[in-house]
């Protein structure tokens, strides 16, 4: 076992949200109804973000790490696939403006720029979304504020600070859950600030898990059913009504997260876990322009109910293959470059220090 642990069953566990989150929106195009467990997906997205930005950062930010070095380290991660999904969505939405007149050029021009920037648009309001251009985009969002959040209370972030925080983020997702008969919110124009109460509590909690962390040990048949729990929970619900919604984040989901910390898998099955983790980022922000050109097929096409599955797994093989394409050939290269700029700009710094500076 390597000395630094690789948490591969917590990438194969995202890798699993992310295409219950891809199935799910390719459903939707035939039942709204369809896999209602299934949009929590996101929630537990910030419960292992929290649990793996404590993991990598915890240390460094208590120490020598500048909240500034964190938050450009993070954006390297994060914003070239942001910037690829939310342009293709523009792009589509411009070829809309030329075909049909319609949206406005001026209009695509603003609500562009903020989608750029990653933040809500109300220049559309016949749509509900708040970012027209890239549905998955709001998630974003929010994982760019607790990141930023927690950024800068790392250093103060005592047991006593974590469980204050927890506790009035519950309170604040509680709310939620009650307000809206479930943990709802973050996507449209008329519920876009409850994705605070969604991101904040599931991250931190995240982090209590990482600091509460067990022992690792192999056990590939755990690693396997702790896979297939989640799917099995994400697509499936459980009695309750929306309430369950909160035990699925604050008990359920949670405590996948926490067993999955715990286990490891042999060689070629933790192999097979990497490519998940590795898929799961560009298959879950890709995917909307890439299923609203599917949509549009569909809507064309007329087709029989029994090609119209057919159609489905195209769009999910499409979006799985532009996915591998865009992470090998735009992500990784463009990441690469930046990340070897900041660190000739670290360098640079650090010579034209004065001798003896601290």
């Amino acid at each position: 076992m390597q000395t630094k642990h690789h948490y591969a069953v917590l990438d194969g566990m995202r890798g699993v949200a992310a295409f219950v989150v891809l199935v799910f929106h390719v459903e939707q195009q035939n039942d709204l109804s369809a896999f209602p467990s299934a949009r929590l997906a996101v929630d537990f997205f910030y419960i292992l973000s929290g649990f793996i930005i404590a993991y990598s950062y915890e240390h460094r930010l208590t120490g020598d790490m500048s909240v500034r070095r964190f938050l450009v380290v993070r954006t390297v991660r994060l914003y070239p696939l942001l910037f690829l999904g939310v342009s293709l969505g523009i792009g589509l939405a411009a070829v809309s403006a030329v075909l049909q007149g319609f949206p406005a050029m001026d209009d695509i021009a603003v609500a562009g720029v903020l989608g750029l920037l990653a933040l809500p648009s109300y220049v559309f309001p016949q749509w509900p979304t708040a970012y027209p251009f890239n549905a998955a985009e709001w998630s974003l969002f929010f994982e760019f504020f607790v990141n930023i959040l927690y950024a800068f209370i790392a250093r103060f972030l005592s047991a006593i600070v974590l469980t204050i925080t927890l506790v009035l983020s519950f309170a604040a997702l509680l709310a939620n859950a009650i307000f809206q008969q479930g943990i709802d919110g973050g996507y449209d124009q008329d519920n876009w600030a409850f994705g605070f109460s969604r991101s904040i509590f599931p991250f931190f909690l995240g982090v209590l898990l990482y600091r509460l962390r067990p022992g690792v040990r192999q056990s590939t048949g755990w690693s396997c059913l702790l896979l297939a729990g989640l799917a099995v929970l994400l697509l499936t619900r459980l009695p309750g009504g929306g309430m369950m919604d909160v035990v699925y984040v604050a008990v359920l989901m949670p405590a996948l997260v926490w067993f999955g910390g715990a286990v490891y898998a042999i060689a070629p099955v933790t192999k097979v876990l990497l490519i998940f983790g590795k898929l799961s980022y560009p298959v879950y922000i890709l995917q909307a322009p890439m299923l609203r050109m599917g949509l549009e097929v569909k809507h064309r096409a007329l087709l029989a109910p029994e090609w119209t599955f057919y159609l489905d797994l195209a769009q999910i093989a499409a979006v799985v293959a532009f996915s591998y394409f865009a992470l090998v050939y735009f992500d990784e290269p463009v990441r690469a470059r930046l990340s070897a700029m900041l660190r000739r700009r670290s360098a640079q710094r650090a010579l034209a220090e004065p001798a003896g500076t601290a």
